[in-house]
């Protein structure tokens, strides 16, 4: 189990398989009506983060994301906030999972079958899970964007990528899975978090982003920016 402090408010914890089974956890479990679980899970994670890193907050959370990763492991990033109690941010977090469960489609209409299987609890039934395969990063700056894609530029070839600048001046990286390996999309997304914040990947953003932002790169910026 490894942590990062992205700032002072969010945190990311990266756990392997054997963390998984060391704290008899699974993302089933994040199916189950079993909350009591799920909280001393994350009370611990937010204790071991405390001691490991320093991190402090107020007992609450504003959000959790959880990205399954190559080799049945998990990073979850966790935001912390006086404004939202623990039930809220789990019941959240059980809508995108259950949004996951159903079959991701590309833009033209496939289906990504890279899934994983969980049960959920409530049912029995055994779903399939997709990771999304679109993901959108905003980065401080363009030297940003180029230190990223100088980072995963010798796994992330067969990605599509296409980069925009906002008026405030921020870069958005939109990345697709594209033909690359889902394990090499899980690890450039995984990457990504560290030179920028990731972005709702919402139609409504999505669509203002294409229209309104300047297209800095229409495709291939993990390639292109190594000529900059």
């Amino acid at each position: 189990m490894t942590f990062k402090k992205i700032d002072e408010n969010t945190i990311r914890c990266v756990l392997t398989e054997s963390d998984m089974e060391e704290n008899d956890i699974g993302l089933a479990d994040f199916f189950s009506s079993n909350r009591d679980k799920i909280h001393d899970f994350l009370e611990n994670i937010m204790e071991r983060a405390r001691e490991e890193i320093g991190y402090e907050n107020d007992g609450n959370m504003l959000s959790m994301q959880l990205m399954p990763l190559p080799n049945n492991g998990l990073a979850i990033t966790i935001t912390g906030s006086r404004n939202r109690e623990f039930d809220d941010v789990l019941g959240n977090m059980q809508n995108m999972l259950k949004e996951l469960a159903s079959p991701a489609r590309q833009a033209d209409g496939s289906v990504d079958n890279t899934e994983a299987q969980i049960q959920d609890d409530d049912t029995g039934a055994v779903r399939e899970v997709v990771p999304p395969t679109c993901r959108i990063f905003g980065f401080d700056s363009l030297d940003s964007v180029v230190c990223y894609c100088n980072a995963v530029r010798g796994y992330a070839k067969n990605m599509k990528t296409s980069l925009y600048k906002s008026n405030d001046g921020t870069y958005y990286l939109e990345i697709s899975k594209g033909r690359g390996a889902k394990q090499k999309f899980l690890s450039a997304c995984l990457e990504a978090n560290e030179y920028a914040r990731e972005v709702e990947c919402g139609a409504l953003f999505v669509n203002n982003m294409r229209e309104h932002y300047d297209c800095i790169m229409a495709k291939k910026v993990i390639e292109n920016t190594k000529y900059l």
